[in-house]
């Protein structure tokens, strides 16, 4: 029965590590300057899916064209949409997402303008990152390596006792 538990851990810790090792390429376009973006509502579609990936490059005002995909701070969230005008006087862009019908009704403001948004992205991914950044899953994923470590060391201690 141990046997099994600890079969069943050993399993669990190796889809838990790649897990980590998925979250670390996503992670890894990060050292060149590009940031993940989950994609949360279907406003892009079909340029960007619900639930798809995709990464952003900081931006200054000057360097973002009308028909960009940008990325901007909206209140405490990150929303991408598309440049349809921008006022160099008052230094605004005013957006739209690709699949709704009017603009967006507050312009963005150069200090909101996060960045430009890549044109890849990458289907479901978005999904998995969500998940990873809930507090359960982070501990349920630990608490998994941390019982199939315990159990390895258990088990190695049995062995040895085992052999004398």
């Amino acid at each position: 029965m141990m046997k099994m538990i600890r079969r069943i851990f050993n399993f669990l810790s190796w889809i838990v590590m790649t897990v980590i090792i998925i979250y670390i390429a996503i992670a890894s376009p990060m050292l060149f300057g590009y940031r993940p973006v989950v994609v949360l509502s279907g406003s892009m579609e079909p340029s960007y899916h619900v639930g798809s990936l995709t990464y952003y490059h900081s931006a200054t005002f000057d360097e973002i064209n009308i028909g960009d995909a940008i990325t901007f701070q909206a209140g405490d969230s990150l929303v991408t949409h598309r440049v349809e005008e921008k006022n160099e006087l008052s230094r605004t862009l005013i957006t739209k997402g690709d699949n709704n019908e009017t603009q967006d009704i507050n312009p963005v403001k150069e200090s909101d303008l996060v960045g430009k948004t890549s044109t890849i992205t990458i289907p479901y991914l978005g999904y998995i990152v969500n998940y990873g950044r809930n507090i359960a899953t982070i501990i349920t994923m630990g608490s998994i390596l941390f019982i199939s470590y315990l159990m390895d060391i258990l088990d190695n201690k049995q062995r040895r006792k085992h052999e004398d």
